[in-house]
């Protein structure tokens, strides 16, 4: 401090400064206290004389000294008028004209709000001593400034606010938004862009109550759709949009219920959005309601308990959200069809399970679009769907759209086939039941059907209803994923499953993968891995069976693998006693002179 009270070259003090500022940090908190009045002094007098110097670095290396021994100081400290006097001090020069003078500075303020140590230990605040006053400074500054076109220093203020706001006390959260709506309403448009971007600071903090309760954070979301931009302002758009996100996902935090009430309106603004020329805006649009289905409505869905049309509260809100993003399947929407069904599919993964009584004419409407001539988001569409068959269920899905095949049609156009590879993707948690009710019956007459047309000489006929008896077979590894019924269900489809591995060499490999997916992913208790496993002395027989035919083509070879990564898989739930069984008969054929080479 001496050497830097007698220094004469501006380039000696800012080198002595830059050495005080490392050192700083280290001295001991004790000691910076006790030196505060002296070394605060000293510091505030080299400000006041470089303040209008040409050369920087001083002020630099001085402005950083002043906020680490402000840091340092206890919170009796922060009771006298001499602190808060340097803090004012050191306030200052958060508009200065310099620039890296005025970021040292706001780096420093931010430093002393967020980190000074006052603010840890049993007794702290929950906001810095010194919080109020910094937001009057910045409330005063933005005033003072006005409507000037340059607005230079309503800039930099806002540039402070963007980091301070979530430092401040409720009362002066309150008062410097309410300033940042005021100045947006200039439309200047890097003001208003630096005042998105201090909401956006606020709300992605996550603040406390104390600092932004959940009545303030609704109010500014309510006020921020009078600066909604026009879709084709590219920027202001995305901005907007950024802060919304945030905004309400910071509410849902606070109040779920107060933020379910402000969904509705959001998601019907972005519908707007949606229409805007730029594929940006498209994109961020949907990100946006994805994120808030993810984030705001997804968790507390289950809350709800079923949802219908006639719902009120927030499954009224739900109602309200999904229709309007429903509307978006209109021809009006037709450019923004591939984001619609994006967030369409985050709608039904988020709510499907508890909102599908509301989103069936939706289902109906898709199947009905992608049979639309040229309609260019099939694989989209297909997803859309696959996520309703994913929390829906199928009986759900195929209750509002029927595949609409019996082995009876007159013709052979069969325009929901397409289902069909939807459901195969997508079954999980479903009932073996439902499997064995209805598709299993479907199964048979599609194959009676492919027989009868084989008989009369229509080959590519029998071909076709050969290929849909396959298809439909196909989607049992997707029932056996995690099914709800195991226990009462397996037994009235062991028997069949037996039969197919035994007499239909078609169906042996979507059997087995059944059977290990069922062992693997469907039997979660002891009850359903008994129930299963009960059945192991009818399945094994037929599994070593088939594994020791012969034959040398691909498809034998392939079926033999299958089989015996499928004894393999059900040896986990067979009992030991038959296990072993099983091992002394193997050994006996493995030493028996009667065994052929490739049975060995």
């Amino acid at each position: 401090m001496t050497t830097m009270e007698a220094v004469e070259s501006a380039e000696s003090l800012a080198a002595v400064a830059y050495l005080l500022n490392l050192v700083l940090k280290r001295v001991p908190a004790p000691v910076l206290r006790k030196k505060f009045s002296d070394t605060s002094k000293a510091f505030m007098n080299i400000l006041a004389s470089q303040a209008g110097s040409s050369s920087t670095s001083a002020l630099r290396w001085v402005v950083s000294c002043l906020a680490t021994l402000l840091r340092k100081q206890d919170l009796a400290a922060w009771s006298y008028p001499i602190t808060l006097q340097v803090y004012h001090g050191l306030l200052s020069f958060t508009v200065h004209a310099k620039p890296k003078v005025r970021k040292a500075a706001q780096h420093g303020i931010c430093s002393v709000l967020k980190g000074s140590e006052c603010l840890f230990g049993d007794a702290a605040p929950e906001h810095h001593p010194a919080a109020r006053s910094t937001a009057k400074f910045c409330v005063q500054e933005i005033e003072k400034a006005g409507g000037t076109k340059e607005a230079t220093t309503t800039l930099h203020v806002l540039t402070l606010l963007r980091d301070l706001l979530p430092c401040l006390p409720a009362a002066a959260t309150k008062t410097c938004c309410e300033t940042l709506l005021r100045v947006m309403t200039l439309g200047h448009v890097l003001v208003t862009a630096c005042a998105m971007q201090a909401f956006h600071g606020l709300f992605s903090a996550q603040p406390s109550p104390a600092c932004l309760p959940a009545e303030l954070n609704a109010q500014i979301i309510t006020a921020l759709y009078d600066y909604v931009p026009s879709e084709s302002d590219l920027q202001p758009m995305l901005a907007w949009l950024a802060v919304m996100e945030r905004a309400h996902i910071n509410l849902v935090g606070l109040q779920k219920e107060l933020c379910w009430g402000h969904l509705p309106r959001l998601f019907a603004a972005a519908m707007t959005c949606l229409l805007s020329p730029h594929p940006q805006v498209l994109s961020a649009t949907a990100q946006t309601l994805k994120v808030l289905l993810s984030e705001c409505v997804a968790p507390h869905v289950t809350d709800l308990g079923p949802v219908s049309t006639s719902a009120s509260g927030p499954a009224a809100s739900l109602c309200k959200m999904f229709r309007a993003v429903e509307e978006g399947l209109t021809y009006r929407f037709h450019a923004a069809w591939a984001p619609v069904l994006q967030v369409l599919r985050a709608f039904f993964e988020a709510c499907g399970k508890q909102g599908h009584p509301i989103m069936r004419k939706c289902l109906q409407s898709l199947c009905d679009l992608r049979l639309s001539p040229h309609f260019p988001y099939t694989a989209d569409l297909d997803e859309t769907v696959g996520a309703a068959v994913g929390t829906m269920g199928p009986e759900v899905v195929l209750e509002a759209v029927p595949l609409g095949i019996d082995g009876q049609e007159e013709t052979l156009d069969f325009p929901r086939s397409w289902l069909l590879p939807v459901l195969r993707d997508h079954i999980r948690g479903a009932r073996l039941g439902f499997f064995t009710s209805h598709f299993l019956p479907l199964a048979a007459a599609l194959k009676g059907r492919a027989m009868e047309l084989a008989q009369d000489g229509k080959t590519l006929e029998s071909k076709i209803y050969d290929t849909l008896q396959g298809q439909v077979w196909s989607l049992l590894p997707g029932f056996c994923r995690w099914p709800t019924d195991v226990v009462s269900s397996f037994k009235g489809l062991a028997r069949t499953l037996g039969t197919a591995l035994s007499e239909r060499p078609d169906l042996r490999l979507p059997v087995c993968q059944a059977l290990r997916t069922l062992i693997t992913k469907g039997c979660q208790t002891d009850a359903e891995r008994t129930e299963v496993g009960r059945f192991a002395k009818n399945f094994l027989p037929i599994l070593f069976n088939v594994y020791s035919q012969p034959g040398d083509d691909g498809r034998n070879s392939a079926h033999r693998r299958a089989m015996l990564d499928t004894v393999r898989t059900y040896l986990a739930v067979t009992e030991q006693q038959m296990v072993c069984g099983f091992l002394q008969k193997a050994s006996e054929k493995l030493s028996s002179p009667d065994s052929s080479e490739f049975t060995r």
